[in-house]
């Protein structure tokens, strides 16, 4: 059986383009403006558009994709497909097609990878800086509660300071009540007697013994007689 012209045109414009593809981006754009089957204007088109947007760039091992979505992709080798129905000519692109679809998801997993480790640190950063903030802010309540202390106790202290001043003014010019002390014997005793001519104050028993030893006055050393006259106040 004779094939048919149409039939046999549509194959060998698959089996070009799909040469074309496997050799360079330039040469299948050559072969596509050149084609005139109706039956492959529209794969031919299609696959123009997929590798003007992928761009081999010469290179089909290491290819460099523009394709920015998965989905995209995968819509690709669907019609890619459903047009070469799995030929064996056609496993080269799919493959190549296959390879880009790879690269793009393993960039898309480093991406996903570097802001997942760049969360983690941010997260890390925000725990280690609230943990600081709630020790300075135990820090600044227990400061408080210490400067609140102090300012009670130094305003208990000045009143009382006010009210020793106010008692010590108060009694200025007032005459004691306590007994006073005898400078000889440090006792509290009447001190009225006075030695005559020093004029120092002793007690009653202090001033008897001054007299009658002739001990000198612990005040000025003058020996005190028994010719010395004496006076009370």
């Amino acid at each position: 059986m004779v094939e048919k012209p149409a039939t046999f045109a549509k194959e060998a414009a698959k089996r070009a383009i799909l040469r074309a593809v496997s050799a360079n981006f330039d040469m299948f754009q050559q072969h596509c403006l050149r084609a005139e089957w109706a039956d492959a204007s529209r794969a031919s088109v299609y696959i123009l558009d997929l590798v003007a947007q992928i761009r081999f760039c010469g290179d089909l091992q290491n290819p460099a994709p523009v394709v920015n979505d998965v989905q995209e992709l995968q819509g690709i080798e669907a019609k890619l497909i459903e047009i070469y129905n799995f030929e064996p000519e056609n496993l080269q692109a799919l493959r190549c097609l296959r390879k880009v679809k790879d690269a793009q998801l393993h960039r898309k997993h480093e991406r996903i990878s570097a802001q997942q480790k760049e969360l983690a640190t941010c997260r890390m950063a925000l725990r280690d800086t609230i943990r600081l903030s709630c020790r300075e802010r135990m820090e600044i309540r227990r400061l408080s509660n210490q400067v609140a202390l102090l300012e009670s106790q130094e305003v208990d202290l000045r009143l009382r300071l006010k009210d020793a001043k106010a008692q010590a003014l108060g009694q200025v010019g007032m005459p004691s009540a306590d007994v006073p002390q005898c400078p000889v014997c440090f006792e509290n005793k009447d001190v009225s007697w006075a030695l005559v001519p020093c004029g120092h104050c002793v007690c009653r028993d202090c001033l008897c013994n001054l007299r009658s030893r002739s001990l000198p006055c612990k005040q000025c050393r003058r020996h005190a007689t028994q010719a010395m006259r004496v006076f009370y106040k």
